[in-house]
């Protein structure tokens, strides 16, 4: 399949740049970094959208028109998928998932940015109509993590950015005690989050709507930074 300038599917990295770079900064030794939710099994992921509306998945087709569709079979450590997000246009992209030992494909994130939705980019300077900023995300394959750049792209507060995470590929055993029990009812219950971090900041967590049953999280970013479901 071809790549439209619309968006780019990048291929996978190679697994010592996790060493290098990592997913996100790095926390320091004085602070406490949540619990991040890992991978049932390793996943492969594919890429659907352009000109996406911020509505409900329908079917579980993985490619949708404007992006072309890769997938990695969890041998390194990162995944990334990049695509052009205008002013003056809805754009967006869907992150699909599927074990490896299940066929259908499953939501794992939405970001979607409505037409007026840029607003600054890194460097302070408006974002003029018609102007385009390359979008990048790219996934950690052992902790559900995704960190996104142009770091330091704003969004209007008028009409926001959405950002929308599933954990329904997560361990069920989220304090990796080799069990699922009570224990695990509670922390998806009482304390399971969406967490942010940016520039080597400590990480925290953020505002967003929680559907248990779905196994999703939901927010509006107004900067770029790293997303993790943590405890």
């Amino acid at each position: 399949m071809f790549l439209k300038r619309s968006a780019i599917a990048l291929f996978l990295l190679p697994a010592f740049m996790a060493c290098s770079d990592g997913v996100g900064p790095a926390p320091s030794m004085d602070q406490q970094a949540p619990n991040h939710l890992t991978w049932d099994s390793p996943p492969q992921f594919s890429v659907g959208g352009s000109g996406m509306a911020d509505n409900d998945v329908q079917g579980d087709d993985p490619v949708l028109p404007g992006f072309a569709a890769s997938s990695s079979d969890g041998s390194a450590y990162l995944y990334s998928v990049s695509f052009w997000a205008v002013r003056g246009a809805d754009r967006g992209v869907m992150i699909y998932y599927r074990k490896s030992s299940e066929d259908a494909w499953k939501p794992y994130e939405r970001f979607v940015v409505p037409a007026a939705a840029l607003a600054y980019r890194p460097d302070g300077s408006a974002i003029a109509t018609g102007d385009s900023v390359l979008i990048t995300m790219t996934i950690d394959l052992a902790q559900m993590v995704t960190t996104y750049g142009p770091s330091g792209l704003q969004f209007s507060n008028g009409t926001p950015a959405s950002l929308q995470k599933w954990y329904t590929g997560a361990s069920g055993d989220f304090n990796l005690d080799g069990k699922i029990d009570e224990k695990d009812t509670y922390i998806e219950k009482s304390l399971l989050d969406l967490w942010t971090v940016s520039n080597g900041t400590p990480w925290t967590s953020t505002k967003a709507e929680h559907s248990i049953t779905e196994r999703w999280f939901k927010t509006w970013p107004e900067h770029f930074s790293g997303y993790a479901v943590s405890w």
